[in-house]
C-alpha cells in the first residue's frame, strides 16, 4: 500500500472556484479507483488560494484481479463442420484466450476470464490528465493554451509513495515540487513522500488544510478583538470566505473616527464586510465599536506595515455612507414614498408605485378571503412605505450598499418616527432574500413578502416570460420557493391560485394565461416538498389537482404519505380503481340524480355507506383532521371493489347505465374532497 498526492498550484484562485476544484477532483478521483478496482483508504481534499489538492491513503500498488464470465457467439455460429469458426477465433485472439478456457452453455460459447492486476502508477499516469481536465466550473479562462480553469495553472505535484506518476496536462509535466508562500516561503519544494506534505508546506508560510487554517484563523481573530476589548461579530460565511483568501492564516485589528457610529449599524457591517472582508468588533454591551478586524496572509509582525491603507480604504466607503445618508434623512419616508413613480418596476408592466398600489388590493383580497388575523392598519402602512428606500442615494443606483434594501428602510423609518412595529415589518417584508435564508418573523410582514413576490411572478407572465427550471434571471423560481416557505411555516391557509388570479385580473394579464405560471408553481411544489419533506411527487400532485391551498396542500400530503407507507396495498387498491373510475367517467357529459331504485345489492351497498359517510367525512375535512378522513374513506374500498367484480357499468339500458355512472361519480367526487387518488403512482 502507498499514499497518492495530487496537487494543482495555481495563480490566485476564487474561493468559489476552490471549493468546486474540491468537489471535483474527490469525485474523479474516487470513482476512478473504483471503476478501476483500485483499493484505497482515507481521502483528504483541500485548497488554499494557489493550490487544490487530494491526498488518498493506503492505495493498492495494483488493480484487483476480477474474475468475470464473458458471453461470445452462439455455438452454431462458432463453428462449422466442427471447426472453429472466424468468429470463434476472432473472439479467443481478442481476449488472448485458447479453445481449452471456453464452456457451451444455453447455445452459446463462454468463457471465464481474468480482469486487472495492472500497475496504479500506470493507470494514474494515462487516466489523470483526463480527470483533470473533466473538472467543471462556472467561469474559466484561457492562457497559453487550448485548456480551461479558473485561474491559469502553474505547476502539477503527482506522488504514489515516492514515485512521481507522469502525465503532461495544459502543457506542464508532472513532478515532485510544489511551492510555498509567495513572500514567506521557498519558491519551490521538494516533496519525496506525500506524507511530508502538509507539514513542508506549513515550514515554508502555508497551512494547506482549510479547516485547520479556519480554527486558526478565528482564534487569531478573537484573540486580537480582545487586545481592543470586544469580539469578532460572529459570520461564519464570512469566515469561510476569508479563509479561502489566506495561506497564512494571520489578523489584524485598524481603526476608524467614532462619529461614524452615528451610521445605521448595519450600514458599518456592510462597509466592511461586502467590499472589504473585514470582521466588525463587537463591545460588551452589543454595540459596535470603532475598529475592525481582518484576515491578513502574512505574518502578524508586519499589521504596522498593512493597517493603514486597510484604515484608508474602509473610512472612504464610511465617508461615502456617511453622505448619502445625510443627504436621505432631508426627505421624509412619506415623502420618499410619493416619488415612487419615478422608478421602473418592469418594463411594459408599471412603475414601483403601481406595484404598491396593486400591494394594496391584494392586501385587501387576502384579508377578505381567510381567516389570517394581522393588524390592518400596520398592514397597509407598512406596504405604502416598503419601497420607500428605493429613492435614497444609499440603494439606488446599484450602489455598494444596495443589498441592504428593507433594512436602510426599516432604520430611516425608525429614525423618521414612524411606529416601530411597522418600521420592522418594513424590513422584514423583502425576507427571505436567498434560499435557506430566515423567514419574516412577523405575519404582517410575511403576507407583504408573499403579495410582492406574487405581483413579481405575473408581471413576469404579463411580459410572456419563458418560465424554465434551469434559467433564472428574474428570480421566478426563487421567488416560488419563498412563497412555500413562508405559507408552511407561518401556517397560512391562502388560496395560491385565486390570488394569483386575482393579481391578473389587477394588472389585466388575460386569464387563459393562467396555466402557464400553475404549471410552472406546481413543478416548484413537487421539488420543494421532495426535497423538504421527502414526499413522493405524485402524491402532491394528487393534491394540488384538487387544492391550491399550499398550507393546506403540504398538510394533507404529509399525512397521506405516512398512511401510505404503513399500509401501501390498500392505497394500491383505491388509486387501480379510482383510475378505473376516471377513464369509465372520462366522456360522460352529463351526470343526472342517483336513483337508489334502480340499483341492485352491491350498488346499494356502495351508495348507502359513502351517503352515510359523507357528513362525516365532511367534518373531517372541515375540521382538517385529515387521518380521520383518510382512515374512515378506506372502508369504502371492499364496496368498490365488489362493484367492479360484480356490476357491468356500460349496459346498454340507458338508465341503469346513467344511474351507475352517477354513483362512480359521486364516489369520485367524495375522494376529492381530499385529492385525486387516480394521479398516485402504482
Amino acid at each position: 500500500m502507498k499514499d497518492f498526492l495530487l496537487e494543482l498550484g495555481t495563480e490566485e484562485l476564487p474561493v468559489w472556484a476552490q471549493l468546486e476544484a474540491e468537489k471535483g477532483l474527490l469525485k474523479g478521483v474516487e470513482n476512478l479507483f473504483k471503476e478501476k478496482h483500485i483499493e484505497f483508504g482515507d481521502i483528504k481534499v483541500s485548497s488554499t488560494p494557489r493550490r487544490v489538492f487530494i491526498y488518498v491513503k493506503d492505495v493498492a500498488e495494483s488493480q484487483r484481479v476480477v474474475e468475470k464470465i464473458i458471453k461470445g457467439p452462439p455455438v452454431k455460429v462458432a463453428y462449422r463442420d466442427g471447426k472453429p469458426s472466424p468468429a470463434l477465433l476472432g473472439f479467443l485472439k481478442q481476449r488472448g484466450l485458447t479453445e481449452n478456457d471456453i464452456e457451451e452453455k444455453d447455445g452459446y460459447i463462454y468463457a471465464k476470464v481474468k480482469e486487472g492486476g495492472k500497475d496504479t502508477r500506470k493507470i494514474l499516469s494515462d487516466a489523470l490528465p483526463g480527470v483533470i481536465k473533466s473538472l467543471r466550473f462556472k467561469k474559466v479562462m484561457r492562457w497559453n493554451t487550448e485548456d480551461t480553469f479558473p485561474r491559469p495553472v502553474r505547476w502539477i505535484l503527482a506522488l504514489f509513495g515516492e514515485d512521481v506518476v507522469e502525465f503532461e496536462v495544459f502543457g506542464l509535466k508532472s513532478q515532485r515540487n510544489t511551492r510555498g508562500h509567495r513572500f514567506l516561503g521557498d519558491r519551490e519544494i521538494e516533496i519525496r513522500n506525500p506524507s511530508e506534505y502538509e507539514v513542508m508546506l506549513a515550514e515554508n508560510g502555508v497551512i494547506a488544510d482549510r479547516k485547520r487554517r479556519k480554527e486558526i484563523l478565528w482564534d487569531r481573530l478573537r484573540e486580537v478583538a480582545k487586545v481592543i476589548g470586544g469580539k469578532p461579530d460572529e459570520d461564519m460565511d464570512l469566515l469561510d470566505e476569508v479563509t479561502g483568501l489566506v495561506e497564512w492564516p494571520g489578523a489584524l485589528y485598524g481603526e476608524f473616527d467614532k462619529r461614524f457610529l452615528d451610521l445605521p449599524h448595519i450600514v458599518i457591517k456592510a462597509a466592511m464586510k461586502q467590499h472589504q472582508r473585514y470582521f466588525p468588533v463587537i463591545g460588551e454591551n452589543g454595540n459596535i465599536l470603532p475598529y475592525f478586524l481582518s484576515a491578513i496572509n502574512n505574518e502578524e509582525r508586519f499589521s504596522d506595515n498593512i493597517r493603514p491603507g486597510m484604515e484608508e480604504v474602509l473610512v472612504s466607503r464610511l465617508e461615502d455612507a456617511e453622505f448619502y445618508f445625510k443627504e436621505d434623512m432631508k426627505v421624509s419616508p412619506h415623502d420618499r414614498s410619493r416619488m415612487l413613480d419615478d422608478i421602473v418596476w418592469m418594463e411594459n408592466v408599471g412603475t414601483v408605485k403601481d406595484k404598491v398600489t396593486y400591494a394594496l388590493e391584494l392586501a385587501d383580497y387576502i384579508l377578505q378571503n381567510s381567516t389570517i388575523e394581522v393588524n390592518e392598519s400596520k398592514l397597509k402602512e407598512a406596504i405604502l412605505l416598503s419601497k420607500f428606500d428605493l429613492t435614497t442615494q444609499m440603494i439606488r443606483d446599484g450602489k455598494e450598499f444596495t443589498k441592504l434594501e428593507g433594512e436602510i428602510a426599516r432604520e430611516y423609518a425608525k429614525r423618521a418616527g414612524v411606529d416601530e412595529e411597522v418600521a420592522e415589518i418594513i424590513g422584514q417584508h423583502v425576507l427571505p432574500r436567498r434560499f435557506g435564508d430566515r423567514i419574516p418573523e412577523k405575519k404582517e410582514a410575511a403576507l407583504i413578502s408573499i403579495i410582492f413576490r406574487v405581483l413579481d411572478l405575473v408581471a413576469l407572465l404579463k411580459q410572456d416570460y419563458n418560465f424554465s427550471s434551469s434559467r433564472d434571471p428574474y428570480g421566478a423560481r426563487r421567488n416560488t420557493y419563498a412563497i412555500f416557505e413562508i405559507l408552511v411555516s407561518h401556517k397560512f391557509n391562502i388560496d395560491l391560485k385565486a390570488l394569483i388570479l386575482k393579481a391578473m385580473e389587477i394588472m389585466e394579464v388575460p386569464h387563459k394565461k393562467i396555466h402557464i405560471l400553475w404549471d410552472y408553481i406546481k413543478e416548484r411544489l413537487f421539488n420543494f416538498l421532495e426535497e423538504r419533506e421527502k414526499i413522493r411527487y405524485d402524491i402532491v400532485d394528487a393534491m394540488i389537482e384538487v387544492n391550491s391551498d399550499i398550507y393546506d396542500v403540504w398538510q394533507r400530503a404529509k399525512v397521506l404519505d405516512s398512511m401510505m407507507k404503513k399500509d401501501p396495498e390498500i392505497f394500491e387498491k383505491i388509486a387501480i380503481s379510482l383510475k378505473r373510475v376516471n377513464n369509465i367517467l372520462k366522456d360522460v357529459k352529463e351526470i343526472t340524480d342517483i336513483e337508489p331504485d334502480l340499483m341492485g345489492d352491491y350498488e346499494k351497498a356502495l351508495f348507502d355507506t359513502a351517503r352515510s359517510l359523507e357528513p362525516e367525512l365532511r367534518k373531517h375535512i372541515d375540521e382538517k383532521d385529515y387521518e380521520g378522513f383518510l382512515s374512515r374513506i378506506l372502508t369504502l374500498s371492499p364496496m368498490i371493489d365488489q362493484f367492479f367484480d360484480n356490476v357491468f357499468v356500460m349496459t346498454e339500458d340507458e338508465k341503469l347505465r346513467k344511474n351507475r355512472l352517477s354513483l362512480l361519480h359521486y364516489v369520485r367526487e367524495l375522494f376529492k374532497l381530499y385529492g385525486d387518488f387516480s394521479r398516485l403512482v402504482v
